[in-house]
């Protein structure tokens, strides 16, 4: 694929506070990722965990965050860093923001250290916007993960909003998943999957699995407009809440 600005598809490092997560369930870290998701974990597998090196930083910028690097093309070109603090909402008045306090929902001004009415620590949360950080200058429509693990012989693919829902339906049993960072498709995604079906030379089925809600019609409507001309495309609703495999 020619890309028109090269110099978009930029390399990254991981920060220097990375660790990989072991397997431990002392580890506040690798608990977050394997519990239930019903406890407030990701239901992750420690073979998931360490096929995609998922680690964390304890300090630093992207502290209290689990880290997933994304591969594609055999470069490191972003990560995603996720909090595992617990969520708590914020709210815009007159021009300023607040944190609403997840104990007694007062509203305190944003960086506030503790709730001026119960005295929660307020840095023990974080705010639902800002759970999930990529590094500073990446350009998630130019990534398809993990594209590189296609089979060259494949003609289906199944995309995805979010990384943690990739995640999950490998879990499953579903494993040529791929993320498309968002509820949108790009043309470059477009082109990659263009790529994939020059590979096969076959039609290629595109499956597209959406969230269950306005996001999720976004990226159904957003999905049929770049690739219904190109591929066959499906759309497939499944129930997140079961732990049990869908054949």
């Amino acid at each position: 694929i020619e890309d028109p600005d090269e110099k978009r598809l930029l390399d990254t490092e991981l920060p220097e506070e990375f660790e990989l997560t072991p397997m431990d369930k002392d580890n506040e870290y690798y608990s977050y990722l394997s519990r239930p998701i019903k406890e407030g974990g990701r239901g992750l597998s420690y073979d998931l965990i360490g096929k995609y090196k998922i680690g964390y930083a304890h300090t630093g910028l992207y502290h209290h965050r689990i880290i997933i690097p994304f591969i594609q093309e055999g470069r490191l070109i972003s990560f995603l860093a996720r909090s595992i603090l617990p969520p708590m909402d914020s709210k815009k008045k007159n021009g300023d923001e607040f944190v609403i306090c997840p104990e007694c929902n007062k509203l305190n001004p944003y960086g506030y250290r503790e709730c001026m009415k119960c005295e929660e620590d307020l840095r023990m949360y974080v705010v639902k916007k800002a759970r999930a950080r990529y590094p500073k200058g990446s350009t998630m429509e130019l990534m398809l993960w993990p594209y590189d693990d296609l089979d060259p012989e494949l003609d289906y693919v199944m995309l995805v909003e979010g990384a943690m829902d990739k995640l999950r339906l490998e879990k499953l049993g579903y494993k040529k998943v791929l993320c498309v960072f968002g509820n949108k498709v790009s043309d470059y995604q477009v082109e990659l999957l263009q790529k994939h079906e020059k590979r096969i030379g076959k039609k290629l089925r595109v499956f597209t699995f959406p969230d269950a809600d306005e996001g999720g019609k976004h990226f159904i409507d957003v999905a049929n407009q770049k690739m219904k001309y190109s591929f066959d495309c499906y759309c497939i609703q499944l129930p997140w809440k079961t732990e049990r495999r869908l054949d």
